[in-house]
């Protein structure tokens, strides 16, 4: 009897469980009820809070979905193109329950809308040069709504948005980097807030055309937040009987051994260099173990007579085109920088171990494979030919030129050392170093000969 009873009860909880949930109300709720948009067109969102399956529903052809359909809750994206003419124009976006409830929202676009709801920026430009921009922006107005996030987007076609190139910023100000020589943009700000997304005036800008340097891969590479640089071509090298600099001749050249004779009398080329050795106080074939005897002080180099670049011509130019980075130069580009380390590994070229870094906007050559995760040298193995497809794409190549002490050369194809322009005490300098473990910046005596890579400013 007690089992019956039990089993009756059961019976009854399981009816009345499924009548209620055959019976659950239908939820159907939008974020927003209108959205405005300006003339130029703009991206908003809405947040679908739901139980069941729905659909979304929209007649005119100048309005795009991102979802056609969802189940519970959900986000629409809706894409809201440019005006052709002043004529105000609506339009009505449907969200519809597989049982028929509906909510719906409407869309106005008008140029006389002022954003009501979304954010009301301004933005301007400055700084233009062959390969970036800076850009600033201000938010006037969110009408209530604060911004959730903010920056910039641009194309080599009008009206930008964020599906095409953009970048967020924290602040106010960002650099464009990567942009093509000669090239005309536009460019506009934006900022989100939960009624949509927002755009600033477009503005229109035009790159400065390369002047070709000797010596220099036009390709740019950021070194700070806001500043770009050139490598040149090859590692620094010297010839004493001339007193003649040059850039080696490809970016894997080396003199390696040759380092071990180096004096006032030697006639063939030398790159490795004790610290501040640019021949205004210091002889660059100097190999004396005196530490006093090299840079100035604690002083850093950059900017002064010491620094190879900014008291030499080299190759054919004037002297201060050239320049040494700083440590920390080196280790934004290394480390820093958006992307570093998806932007540098080790290669081998032309049979030469080394370190390849890629500059900011890299377009990979479809004949070549590039892995930022390398730990070979092997890894990365590019013949001449394909050497100088990576170059005309911006690739720098630093050869492991070793390290020399004295007239003693050693780690030559094993580990990489390049100095920078800054000082670590009376006796020693940074610079940065790789090898099979590591990329690291290391604090070295100046007595050591170590490679030089110069840079120029981009302009």
């Amino acid at each position: 009897m007690r089992r019956f009873s039990f089993a009756l009860v059961w019976l009854v909880v399981i009816v009345v469980m499924a009548s209620c949930k055959k019976n659950d109300p239908t939820v159907l709720e939008l974020s927003v009820e209108t959205i405005y948009i300006d003339s130029v067109g703009g991206v908003a969102h809405i947040d679908v809070t739901s139980n069941k399956e729905w659909e979304t529903i929209v007649l005119e052809d100048w309005i795009a979905l991102s979802s056609s359909s969802g189940k519970g809750n959900g986000e629409v994206e809706i894409t809201v193109l440019a005006m052709a003419s002043n004529v105000d124009r609506e339009a009505i976006l449907t969200v519809k329950t597989t049982n028929g409830v509906m909510q719906q929202v409407k869309i106005e676009q008008s140029p006389r809308i002022k954003k009501s709801g979304l954010a009301d920026i301004t933005n301007y430009v400055s700084g233009v040069t062959s390969a970036s921009v800076k850009c600033r922006m201000s938010v006037k107005e969110d009408y209530g709504n604060p911004v959730k996030e903010q920056g910039f987007c641009w194309s080599t076609t009008t009206n930008p948005t964020i599906d095409d190139m953009y970048i967020a910023t924290v602040d106010t100000f960002a650099v464009i980097s990567g942009l093509e020589e000669n090239t005309t943009y536009y460019v506009r700000s934006y900022a989100k807030n939960k009624k949509g997304t927002s755009y600033g005036r477009q503005l229109e800008f035009v790159t400065k055309s390369i002047t070709e340097k000797e010596g220099r891969i036009a390709k740019g590479f950021l070194v700070n937040d806001t500043s770009q640089v050139y490598f040149s071509k090859g590692n620094l090298q010297y010839q004493a009987t001339t007193n003649t600099w040059r850039f080696a001749e490809t970016q894997s050249d080396m003199a390696g051994g040759q380092n071990s004779m180096a004096s006032s009398s030697y006639d063939g080329w030398i790159d490795l260099f004790g610290w501040g050795t640019s021949g205004s106080d210091v002889a660059p074939y100097t190999v004396t173990p005196s530490y006093s005897v090299y840079g100035d002080g604690e002083r850093n180099i950059a900017g002064t007579r010491y620094d190879w670049g900014v008291f030499n011509a080299i190759g054919g130019g004037t002297s201060g085109e050239w320049r040494t980075m700083t440590c920390a130069e080196w280790m934004y580009l290394l480390f820093n920088r958006p992307n570093a380390k998806a932007l540098r590994g080790l290669a081998m070229v032309a049979g030469i171990a080394g370190m390849v870094i890629l500059p900011d906007n890299w377009m990979q050559p479809e004949e070549c494979d590039f892995e930022s995760s390398a730990t070979s040298y092997s890894d990365n193995a590019y013949s001449t030919l394909q050497w100088l497809l990576m170059e005309k794409q911006g690739a720098v190549f630093l050869p492991a030129a070793g390290n020399r002490y004295n007239t003693n050369v050693k780690e030559g194809g094993v580990s990489g050392f390049y100095w920078s322009s800054t000082a670590s005490g009376e006796y020693s300098a940074y610079s940065i170093s790789f090898n099979d473990k590591s990329v690291t910046t290391d604090r070295s005596y100046r007595v050591y000969g170590r490679s030089v890579r110069l840079v120029q400013n981009l302009q």
